[in-house]
């Protein structure tokens, strides 16, 4: 990434990113010269139908896929020409995932679920790792909750455990493939809502959502159709149309 792209908050941007796979037939190209930037501090959404290209424009964006053309940087870093070693390195430091199912390990606390991540990059000291996991548990609101196990925990509680989890190792970007879609509507907006204030805190977030009731809370919205960026929508560009057609 260019010094002017660092001077300017950029932490996510992509050049021309393609993504192809090989298939019966021939490759196939999941995304097709993808080209976008996030700053630091954005809450921006991914949306589109299903094959559009949402999931692998997170995988490249994650590091958990490399692009087969054009460039991905992140957090001033060219995942593009990184090893399979280097990315998992990256990941665990500079990336913070949320899963749509949750992912928690059933066999362990709420505490311990967000500790592990910690364990893998063994940074922080034993006592620091659980002083920071209750902090965090704490800060999305659910401290009292972190000795339970999974299963005595509602869809919300258990996202936000993931939520707390995926910031375990304070990674500036968090990237959320479907967060709210196993969650009711009251519950899906306190999500995006307190990512909203993790974002207003400097966390870059990025969501892939479905549901376009919640569009007015981003930043941005990049929409997909067949690998194809075809929208990138501002919350500016919003006002100006909603100033246009009022």
């Amino acid at each position: 990434m260019s010094n002017s792209k660092q001077l300017d908050g950029t932490l996510v941007e992509l050049r021309a990113a393609e993504r192809s796979f090989a298939a019966a037939g021939g490759s196939f190209l999941a995304l097709r010269a993808v080209s976008l930037s996030l700053r630091t501090g954005e809450f921006a959404a991914v949306v589109g139908g299903s094959g559009s290209g949402k999931s692998t424009l997170l995988n490249l964006i994650t590091g958990i896929d490399r692009a087969t053309a054009g460039e991905v940087w992140v957090a001033d870093t060219p995942l593009h020409t990184l090893t399979e070693d280097d990315l998992a390195r990256f990941r665990a430091r500079h990336v913070g995932i949320v899963f749509q199912f949750f992912q928690l390990l059933p066999s362990l606390t709420a505490l311990e679920n967000v500790i592990l991540p910690m364990d893998f990059v063994g940074v922080l000291s034993t006592a620091q790792r659980r002083d920071r996991a209750i902090q965090l548990l704490e800060q999305v609101g659910i401290r009292e909750q972190a000795n339970k196990f999974p299963d005595a925990l509602s869809g919300g509680q258990q996202q936000r455990v993931a939520i707390a989890r995926a910031l375990a190792n304070d990674p500036p970007l968090i990237v959320a493939d479907e967060p709210t879609g196993n969650l009711d509507s009251h519950t899906a907006h306190e999500v995006l809502m307190l990512f909203s204030r993790l974002a207003r805190e400097g966390k870059t977030i990025l969501v892939v959502t479905h549901e376009k009731e919640h569009r007015s809370l981003f930043r941005k919205v990049f929409e997909l159709a067949d690998g194809q960026l075809v929208n990138a929508e501002t919350a500016s560009s919003r006002r100006e149309v909603s100033a246009c057609t009022g």
